[in-house]
């Protein structure tokens, strides 16, 4: 049951312009000192004012009173909602900036950002850095010198820098507004981008950027100096709109994700160096450490990085990466046994390598090609009359026959004959190439041959086959009537988020891996015929929350294929580890940011959109780790859209135009709804001092204070009868420490019990954390107003 506690106003000044009906603002300022003012007598209302502590999850009112005949109804209080005409406008606002924006993230890349990191720290200065390469600081500096002059040059009105070397802010909007939401994201690559196997396969230098069929080149296009830059430029169309917004909007451009400085690591507190024994923070990223700790900037309500795909990635999940093997040796001689395995990625003429060094440069790969060579009766001639040409058609007629009832496409698959061979029999390869390879952390955006290729041969080869039973097993698990199944549901691990119906498992059968002494990437074969065993490698990511959920769900895969005869390598054990999660699936933010991209695909320019672009829900998955310092205040956001390629830490990193104007409009409707209020107010905080918490700036990111801690409370507010104009409750629980990433479920589902993440209300002092400021939106409906008044 929730407490309420009734303040005093200080000073209220109401504003409302009628004629234009625009949302007017409502400030309230608290006269604390009605709270602790010793010379008072202790009243009931004061007693449990003291007990009633935001920090403790309860709930605080604030109301004001102001004859101006208040209905009884229930306030209309207005939403964050974009109007499709406001998101036309802006993406509209963006199409016509597309020249600017393509020359600003080709401009970017011309500057070498790439970051080496630096050697472990030998003192306690947080300002010295000691590099590994002595120009990363030049380098870097004069990057971000081009990011502060492109963001000056874009007008906007707040543009910081508090070193040469560090991030770099361009901010717009209502200079007193309380709330404040933010991109941060980063303009730096990684050096596996220059590797020594990588630079070789560059078509230009990495800082020479160019256009060549609609595709932009060149170093950090993709990750992330160009979604970084983009991020700019949607501020930009919402700052040039002129569309009313509560939030003020801060684009942070940091230059240090990828191999962070060390001195990370340096503990601070109020920005100097302090033992973390002594309460000293740090933070797992320079950027991070540098914006929260170092220069102790103002935290966001809410907020997204782009260094990741759209539409919402909220956690990055754990991985069980398993390999399942089954001997097939007693197939051996037989018609239509497996002789041989390759997977690979979809092949490209030799006159154009660029997109196979991008691939090979890149990430861990699901397989878009698989040929497999079966061997095929020996008195297969190629006629129609012989017994063994008779299953020879019979094999390939049920083979696509499977594949068209499959709904693909029979062009993809090829049969070769071919008698030069090194087998030693008649065989026949069939060859399946899907041409949409993928990443394995979201392998539902592309398509895997090695899949296809199981259920083809589970419905064409003849029964008595151990190779049959290979493929029934693995087509049932992966492919099952011949739809692709990412989501471990026929192994028993898959589900969806119980809130939100999110899926919670990502599979991939097959997947590349990276030659220790070359770099080269290759897939390994699914079967040895030298000891006839036939191997699935899964690549496995996990979003179940609670330890108990993890193992239940780990054992029912594992199970699943030992009970049809696999058996398993390596241990029985199940993973340790529990997912990161940025924030919690049904936050209000991630709920937020679904939405306003949902809304984005709406609109006209997205028509051809591709149906995974379109059916794309809020997903963990690797990158946007920068959200892992921001506990429930920032998600990633972009930068890839699904279905779009996105080879990171490679070379040749391209995008498309078209996708880099995409991204961006879908910036402005992520902006624009972070930047109103979805419900009624919002708040600056009262700094405050209690055992286990300090009054520091950066400290601030302990508050709870996200976009949905304010909600109307009215109904809520009894008041002996007087007209209530505006009330709104609080929920601002107080985490025990600084979060960082080792933050889970399971730590939050405890709440404000021994081994949470929130202070025990029992351990907390009298004091208090209270709104500074209020800032509640009113309409003429909401207080009952006429538009004559």
């Amino acid at each position: 049951m929730l407490e309420v506690l009734v303040l005093h106003v200080w000073r209220c000044c109401l504003q409302i312009e009628l004629d234009k009906c625009i949302v007017p603002a409502f400030y309230v300022y608290y006269a604390i000192f009605c709270l602790f003012d010793k010379s008072k007598e202790e009243t009931k209302l004061f007693r449990l004012a003291k007990k009633t502590a935001i920090l403790s999850g309860l709930a605080l009112v604030a109301t004001a009173t102001i004859g101006i005949g208040v209905s009884n109804a229930d306030f209309a209080w207005s939403g964050a909602s974009v109007t499709p005409e406001e998101s036309q406008k802006m993406h509209q606002t963006v199409s016509e900036m597309k020249d600017q924006l393509v020359d600003a993230i080709l401009g970017g890349v011309k500057y070498d950002t790439i970051s080496y990191s630096s050697s472990e720290y030998v003192n306690e200065t947080p300002d010295v850095v000691y590099w590994n390469d002595p120009t990363e600081p030049n380098r870097k500096a004069a990057k971000f010198n081009y990011a502060k002059n492109l963001a000056k040059s874009l007008g906007f009105p707040i543009v910081v820098q508090r070193n040469d070397a560090m991030y770099v802010y361009a901010e717009f909007g209502d200079p007193d507004a309380p709330e404040m939401v933010m991109a941060l994201s980063h303009l730096d690559s990684p050096p596996a981008s220059v590797s020594t196997s990588n630079m070789p396969r560059w078509v230009r230098s990495p800082w020479t950027p160019y256009i060549k069929d609609g595709w932009m080149y060149g170093c950090g296009l993709q990750d992330d100096s160009g979604p970084t830059l983009a991020t700019l430029f949607g501020a930009k169309a919402i700052m040039d709109s002129g569309y009313a917004i509560d939030r003020r909007v801060r684009v942070v451009m940091g230059g240090f994700e990828d191999n962070s400085p060390s001195n990370r690591r340096i503990p601070l507190k109020n920005g100097v160096y302090t033992p973390t024994q002594d309460g000293g923070v740090t933070s797992s990223f320079y950027d991070n450490w540098c914006y929260k700790l170092r220069h102790q900037e103002e935290m966001p309500v809410g907020s997204f990085t782009s260094d990741s795909r759209f539409p919402v990635i909220y956690g990055n999940t754990v991985s069980w990466n398993c390999d399942f093997t089954k001997d097939i040796s007693i197939d051996d001689g037989k018609d239509f046994s497996l002789l041989d395995t390759k997977l690979d990625v979809t092949h490209y003429p030799e006159t154009d390598k660029t997109i196979k060094h991008i691939i090979y440069g890149s990430g861990v790969m699901v397989p878009s090609r698989a040929a497999f060579t079966l061997r095929i009766p020996d008195d297969a001639v190629g006629s129609t009359s012989s017994n063994g040409d008779k299953e020879r058609m019979d094999f390939q007629a049920k083979f696509n026959l499977a594949i068209v009832n499959a709904g693909w496409e029979v062009e993809d698959f090829k049969y070769d004959y071919s008698t030069a061979n090194d087998y030693g029999c008649k065989n026949v390869t069939i060859t399946i190439d899907t041409k949409k390879a993928m990443e394995t952390p979201t392998p539902a955006y592309g398509s895997n041959a090695y899949v296809r290729m199981m259920y083809g041969l589970s419905k064409a080869l003849p029964d008595g086959l151990e190779v049959k039973t290979v493929a029934e097993n693995l087509s049932f698990f992966f492919a099952p009537d011949g739809v692709e199944d990412v989501r471990g549901y026929n192994l028993g691990c898959g589900g969806k988020h119980p809130k939100t119906g999110y899926e919670m498992m990502t599979i991939a059968l097959g997947y590349s891996d990276t030659d220790k002494i070359s770099g080269e990437k290759y897939f390994p074969s699914p079967y040895d015929p030298v000891t006839g065993k036939f191997t699935a490698r899964l690549y496995t990511r996990s979003l179940w929350e609670t330890k108990d959920e993890s193992n239940a769900k780990w054992m029912a895969h594992v199970t699943a294929f030992t009970d049809k005869g696999w058996t398993k390598t390596g241990s029985m054990t199940p993973p340790t580890g529990l997912p990161t999660l940025y924030a919690p699936a049904d936050s209000p933010l991630v709920k937020t940011m679904f939405e306003a991209y949902q809304f984005g695909l709406q609109q006209p320019g997205f028509d051809d959109a591709d149906e995974i672009f379109k059916n794309a829900t809020p997903l963990g998955t690797t990158g946007g780790t920068l959200a892992s310092d921001y506990y429930g205040k920032q998600i990633a956001y972009g930068a890839i859209i699904p279905g779009n390629e996105r080879w990171w830490h490679a070379p040749n990193e391209r995008m498309t135009v078209d996708s880099a104007v995409q991204m961006t409009q879908l910036y402005t409707d992520g902006f624009l709804a972070l930047a109103r209020y979805p419900g009624t107010a919002g708040a600056q905080i009262v700094k405050a001092d209690f055992d286990g918490y300090d009054s520091s700036r950066s400290e601030l990111a302990q508050l709870d204070v996200t976009i949905g801690t304010y909600q109307d409370a009215r109904n809520e507010v009894i008041f002996d009868g007087a007209k209530v104009v505006a009330a709104t409750k609080f929920n601002i629980p107080v985490f025990k420490s600084n979060l960082t990433s080792t933050q889970r479920s399971d730590y939050i589902a405890l709440g404000h019990e021994q081994g949470g993440i929130y202070l025990n209300v029992d351990s907390i002092s009298e004091d208090l954390i209270l709104p500074l400021r209020l800032e509640m939106k009113l309409t003429p409906d909401s207080i009952g107003a006429s538009q004559e008044t």
